[in-house]
């Protein structure tokens, strides 16, 4: 479930945080990616004790459209600057049958696909507009996130596709196969955002039907705004990992929160007689909990799977060569580099070992070779965002990322007397584990 409880407190706090993507930069479409809202709010809207009947269906009504048209016109904000698809299976799209056809659909495209889950859950499933829900299956063992997070029994649903389909998510890859007739084994689903309470459950669902990371809330979700906001944010817009933008999503919520909910606990009826949910606030139930590629940015064309090898020139005449890579803490790279460049026009050529300073020289590295081939760490996707980090590689070096971080190579040179220099190495990044 997704706490509706302090639903007009959620949607004071969800406008005043709309503009964070909408007046966020866009750029040119990214290249073959999808993104699908999957999206049901009808639920209990805490006004139960005080109305019922005729008013309140017509309540409950106008709070599920509202928040709907909400999210979607945020999400569609999303599409002009960084997907080349938006789909919104919301209301009454919000079916297993849509996001299954769709995930066939634009694997089929050759699209990437990105899919937001925004509505109610419990510890076993995801609710959706009709049956079958998203439902965990029990029979595979599970890595739980918590050891008092207890799996009920498979019980199919009705409503179930020609071909014998069961609502749970692991067998989405089997459906899909069924349907295409062997086409289809396996969907390009790259990243899943549930807001839904006991979205933690859930991960490791996702990932078994093919998901290369899954987002979460430990049990109930009280604060789904701004963290969705946030979260999108950071990961489109902000080049984050998804572990990053995850915590500085709920790090933010949780100050703007924290004076409505305080210490206060959730009631028993929320916590479906888990102990450990019932000992914990409000605010920490809601904290996203990431499983799978928890390093995975936007732009993941830019990190290197095992074995991956990109070529980049280098010349000796800019003083920036930014953006190609994103290199991962842990993983081990190694750089090799061919060619000659010269510092001015009166000195002579040298490799990427570069040579020795000399002492009017004031390289921006003083340690390392004048002319060395050089290696920086930035923040982010912008020569703004220089991390104070940086190791030499000269014509040959393999090294272990100490940071994540995106790959800046330079001849190491003056910073102001890059105009005169000649000549270009050729750097080959080889990703070794």
């Amino acid at each position: 479930m997704k706490s509706t409880s302090t639903l007009a407190s959620i949607l004071k706090v969800s406008l005043a945080s709309a503009t964070l993507l909408a007046s966020a930069a866009l750029s040119q479409a990214a290249t073959d990616r999808t993104l699908i809202l999957l999206q049901e709010n009808t639920g209990n809207t805490g006004l139960n004790d005080y109305i019922d009947g005729p008013l309140e269906d017509a309540v409950v009504d106008f709070i599920d459209n509202l928040a709907e048209g909400f999210e979607t016109s945020q999400f569609q904000s999303l599409v002009a600057g960084k997907y080349q698809r938006f789909v919104n299976l919301s209301d009454t799209r919000c079916t297993r049958n849509n996001l299954l056809n769709e995930l066939i659909r634009q694997t089929r495209d050759g699209y990437d696909i990105d899919l937001v889950i925004l509505g109610h859950g419990t510890r076993e499933k995801l609710i959706l507009h009709e049956p079958p829900s998203l439902q965990i299956n029990s029979r595979f063992s599970s890595r739980f996130t918590f050891p008092s997070i207890r799996r009920l029994p498979f019980v199919a649903d009705s409503g179930e596709l020609t071909g014998g389909t069961r609502g749970n998510i692991r067998s989405l890859r089997r459906d899909a196969s069924t349907l295409t007739n062997g086409e289809i084994t396996a969907f390009n689903l790259r990243l899943v955002y549930m807001c839904n309470c006991w979205g933690s459950t859930l991960n490791d669902d996702w990932i078994a039907a093919g998901a290369k990371v899954s987002v979460g809330s430990r049990f109930n979700n009280f604060m789904p705004e701004p963290m969705i906001n946030l979260f999108f944010n950071g990961f489109i817009h902000g080049d984050k990992r998804v572990s990053e933008a995850a915590h500085d999503s709920f790090t933010y919520s949780r100050a703007l929160w924290t004076p409505i909910y305080g210490d206060s606990l959730a009631d028993e009826a929320h916590c479906l007689g888990d102990p450990t949910c019932e000992a914990m606030t409000m605010i920490e139930q809601s904290r996203p909990v990431v499983l799978g590629q928890r390093h995975l940015i936007f732009d993941d064309e830019k990190q290197l799977d095992v074995g991956e090898s990109k070529v980049i020139r280098v010349y000796a005449n800019q003083a920036n060569k930014l953006g190609h890579v994103h290199l991962v803490a842990g993983q081990r790279y190694r750089f090799q580099a061919t060619g000659n460049w010269r510092k001015a026009p009166w000195a002579s050529y040298v490799s990427a070992n570069g040579t020795l300073p000399t002492f009017w020289e004031k390289n921006r590295h003083a340690a390392y070779n004048t002319m060395a081939l050089v290696g920086e760490y930035f923040n982010k996707n912008n020569i703004l965002t220089y991390s104070g980090r940086a190791f030499r590689i000269g014509t040959s070096r393999t090294i272990t990322a100490s940071r994540h971080g995106f790959l800046n190579l330079l001849a190491n040179e003056n910073f102001f007397a890059y105009g005169d220099n000649a000549g270009s190495v050729r750097v080959t990044i080889t990703r070794t584990q």
